[in-house]
């Protein structure tokens, strides 16, 4: 009796069980996903399913026919987000799923340079797409940066001279110029904060720029004050430091050696789950530097240099309408084997030993006030701390008042869009205040024994962008900068952008810009025979651009006239004892820049850039010292199937003609660079690269007198020998697995 219930309890619980079994099966669901390009199937792609929770996400790798399948999935809502070095990253619409449902989606990905999705955030503060910018822009991608190989800003702008941005490298001395204007009149940034330490030239050393936190760079052409303040009157260059977007850990380690011990390593950490997310990059660089002549020490090309980075960066939704922000980083570059022979040349030897420290904290709230309107708060506090000793060829040695500059910086900016005639309009304005302090042991403050310079600085801002068609767009604002030392400036702004259809643009600019005389120019005292001017007036430029763009699948290019008028340029004036700084330069920089990319079958595409520059006084005679005809080429080769990626890449400068008759010839500089992707799984990819910089070891550009021939020991170009380099990158990204 027992027996035989016991029987049929079991077999009613087995009944059960074999019910529920199909039941359980119907409650899940599977989606396949196929990647591809024009070229076909990309195997090694990374697809993230995010879903069905917010904070649910789940990688895998296509196979070798571009597919991934995920299954037993919960029913409900999904989004497929593909990656793949080289293309454009890809987010779908939502997907629903149903219990028991399979279903197959396909993603065609386009190659980055050609996507008409990619957006930017500096030439508005705000975030919107390239192809719908009016101010002529040049994108440096992440791929660009990796083609490059380039380990500094100075060697990703350097090959930029085809866009109107020439970096001329002089030494350990790598200043970049926009459109004929020179460093002092472009503004740097780094995730839109001012970047600190300028020479006594007033321009940024570009080799103290580390890429190892850089996502990409922007590069807005055109006085930008009205938005930026002063500096920007040639342009703005921004730095964008990386930032996680999946959820889950990721990490990426990047070992590289190359010519003169050229030794880098870094490491960045990212993580995003719920409300937060942060990325912290850790770096170091050790360099011997290099010398163009054994026979002379001031020859040194580059000095010797080690460089020490730490940065980061967090964001935490405070709640569904508050979310705070939070940046830092800190460097120290120690430079070594710099030699000089005083300012003319002609004193005693020594070598400029330099400790070079910057480090910044920025706290940022944004408040979401309603469903159109938001608020933005931020403060940055910056350092730049330069420590300098001279030590001479007797042994004797020096030690010089520090350099240290400090910047105060808070600003509170609304944003509100708001309808008018059925449209959206996009409204900005905002108030800033910024203090600027200079300690410097070579300034003479008139009435005072102070060796401390500061100004306070307080803004006003305000930007309308008028959607007046569907497929017009007409901006205006205006910034007011009231300075304590020397009074105030307006700069008004004015563009405007025309849709002629999907894949073509027309646009216009005016703006105004302005440069403050900086602490240096207004109170430098070197003795007797050089002094700064403290009646100096803010330099200030008017910038006219009129362009087109075309941007497709196949297909991108752009042509931009520019005119930039220059009053009360800030100069050397020699004519006066003692020497000091004068308002002497009236002058006019117009040309234009082109651009444009092919791409081609086989995995090619070819592109090129050129851009023209005239420069003229008030009587039409020509302002020496600048390259009229600057050009870039590149050929990529990039097979997705395979992950072989290979470029050459030439850049052109003509020749600089001086005063005298004399001339730095023009030249040309040819890299060659090839990466492997080797294996990616769920959780790793593995890559290499080797590259050759001044691949045809171009070197030896001497000045050349009127005759044309060379002036020895006058070095017009410091360029580096031929040099190699080779290093392997590890990429890890890990989430959890359904």
């Amino acid at each position: 009796m027992n027996l035989t219930f016991r029987s049929a309890v079991l077999a009613v619980l087995m009944a059960m069980v074999l019910a529920t079994v199909p039941a359980f099966a119907q409650q899940t669901a599977q989606l396949t996903v196929s990647v591809s390009e024009k070229g076909g199937a990309i195997p090694n792609a990374v697809v993230t399913l995010q879903g069905p929770g917010p904070d649910q996400a789940t990688r895998r790798v296509t196979d070798n026919n571009g597919s991934v399948a995920f299954r037993d999935l919960a029913a409900g809502t999904y989004r497929v987000k593909v990656n793949f070095v080289g293309f454009a990253p890809y987010l779908s619409e939502e997907i629903a799923l149903s219990a028991g449902e399979q279903k197959a989606f396909d993603v065609r990905l386009t190659l980055a340079q050609f996507s008409t999705e990619i957006t930017i955030t500096t030439a508005n503060r705000r975030e919107e797409l390239l192809r719908n910018v009016a101010e002529p822009t040049t994108l440096i991608s992440a791929d660009d940066i990796v083609d490059s190989g380039g380990q500094s800003a100075k060697e990703i702008l350097i090959e930029q001279a085809g866009s109107g941005i020439v970096v001329s490298p002089r030494g350990a001395t790598n200043q970049v110029s926009i459109n004929g204007l020179g460093g002092s009149s472009v503004l740097i940034l780094v995730d839109g904060r001012r970047y600190l330490g300028r020479n006594s030239l007033g321009e940024v050393n570009l080799e103290d720029i580390d890429l190892s936190n850089v996502e990409r760079v922007e590069i807005v052409k055109g006085a930008s004050s009205a938005i930026y303040g002063s500096d920007a009157m040639a342009g703005v260059i921004n730095f964008i430091t990386k930032k996680p977007t999946d959820s889950g850990f990721t990490n990426s380690l990047d070992i590289a050696y190359g010519s003169y011990e050229d030794t880098r390593f870094s490491d960045t950490l990212g993580y995003r789950s719920g409300n937060f997310s942060g990325a912290i990059t850790a770096s170091y660089r050790n360099y011997n530097g290099y010398d163009l002549d054994d026979a002379t020490l001031v020859t040194q090309g580059e000095p010797a240099s080690k460089r020490y980075v730490l940065s980061g960066n967090m964001e935490y939704a405070v709640t569904d309408r508050v979310r705070a922000r939070l940046f830092a980083d800190y460097s120290f570059r120690d430079i070594s084997k710099w030699w000089f022979a005083g300012a003319t040349q002609m004193g005693p030897m020594y070598n400029n030993m330099q400790e070079l420290t910057r480090y910044s904290l920025s706290p940022e709230l944004d408040f979401e006030v309603g469903d159109s309107t938001t608020v933005n708060v931020l403060y940055n506090y910056g350092v730049y701390d330069r420590e300098e000793t001279r030590e001479y060829t007797d042994d004797t040695s020096s030690v010089l008042d520090p350099w240290v500059e400090t910047n105060n910086e808070f600003k509170a900016t609304a944003r509100h869009i708001w309808n008018l005639a059925e449209r959206d309009h996009f409204l900005q304005f905002g108030y800033e205040f910024r203090n600027q302090k200079l300690e410097r042991g070579s300034l003479t403050i008139p009435g005072t024994d102070a060796k401390e310079a500061d100004r306070d600085i307080h803004v006003l801002w305000a930007q309308n962008e008028f959607n007046l068609l569907e497929n017009f767009k007409f901006t205006a604002g205006f910034r007011y900068d009231n300075f304590s030392d020397f009074g105030k400036e307006w700069s008004p702004k004015l563009s405007a952008v025309y849709a002629v259809d999907d894949d073509n643009r027309v646009r216009f600019t005016y703006g105004h810009g302005f440069r403050a005389p900086r602490f240096g120019e207004l109170y430098i005292d070197l003795g007797f025979f050089f002094k700064g001017n403290p009646d100096l007036k803010p330099e200030t430029s008017n910038n006219l651009t009129f362009g087109y763009a075309h941007t497709s699948e196949y297909l991108t290019g752009s042509f931009d006239i520019f005119y930039n008028k220059i009053k009360d340029g800030i100069a050397f004036d020699l004519s006066v004892f003692p020497y000091t700084y004068n308002n002497l330069n009236d002058f006019t920089a117009s040309g234009f820049n082109s651009a444009l990319a092919v791409n081609m079958p086989f995995g090619l595409t070819p592109e090129f850039s050129y851009t023209y520059v005239k420069r003229e006084d008030d009587d039409g005679e020509k302002i020496l010292g600048y390259p009229e005809h600057t050009a870039f080429v590149k050929l990529l080769w990039f097979k997705p199937q395979s992950g072989t990626r290979v470029n050459l890449r030439g850049q052109f400068i003509n020749s600089i003609p001086y005063d005298g008759g004399t001339e730095r010839p023009g030249y040309q500089i040819w890299y060659l660079k090839g990466s492997q992707t080797f294996f990616t799984t769920d959780t790793y990819t593995f890559s290499a690269f080797a590259q050759i910089d001044n691949l045809f070891d171009k070197a030896d550009v001497y000045t050349r007198d009127a005759q044309g021939s060379p002036i020895p020991g006058e070095l017009g170009l410091w360029l580096a020998p031929r040099t190699f380099r080779a290093g392997i990158t590890i990429d890890m990204d890990w989430l959890g697995r359904r």
